[in-house]
């Protein structure tokens, strides 16, 4: 598999295991190089998640909970989600369609113009975006 297949296939799993740690109540994935923008990557981590929630990230040393659902993530790489501060995700559908594009009406002076009611929750781009990491995005 190739690293890029790898780290999607990882988000995808963190992701999920967010519900699913809900019902086992603790998953741990074992093995990652696991990135927290904190330092340098810690190498063969371990990240415990517990009530959907991150509990422990640490080395191999790190204590797994007894009972706790156990993932092996070794090679694979474990990286935060990402925050897009400053998007128009959800704005545009397809940019050759121009009723599938809310930027249209901007100009110099539109304060009745709102982003909140021209998101398009169903937008394609919002299931891509969610699995290239980007967690929260802020659409302007």
């Amino acid at each position: 598999m190739k690293p890029r297949a790898q780290l999607l296939t990882l988000l995808l799993a963190v992701l999920l295991a967010a519900p699913l740690a809900a019902a086992a109540q603790v998953t741990a994935l074992k093995g990652a190089t696991i990135y927290t923008l904190a330092g340098a990557p810690i190498e063969n981590g371990t990240l415990v998640i517990r009530d959907g929630k991150i509990a422990a990230v640490g080395g191999p040393e790190t204590p797994v909970p007894a009972g706790a659902r156990v993932i092996d993530a070794k090679g694979l790489r474990i990286y935060p989600g990402l925050f897009d501060a400053v998007s128009r995700l959800g704005l545009t559908e397809v940019g050759a369609v121009s009723a599938t594009v809310d930027t249209n009406e901007l100009g110099r002076y539109n304060p009745h113009l709102l982003a909140a009611t021209a998101v398009h929750p169903p937008s394609e781009h919002i299931p891509v975006a969610r699995a290239n990491g980007i967690t929260h995005a802020r659409t302007t």
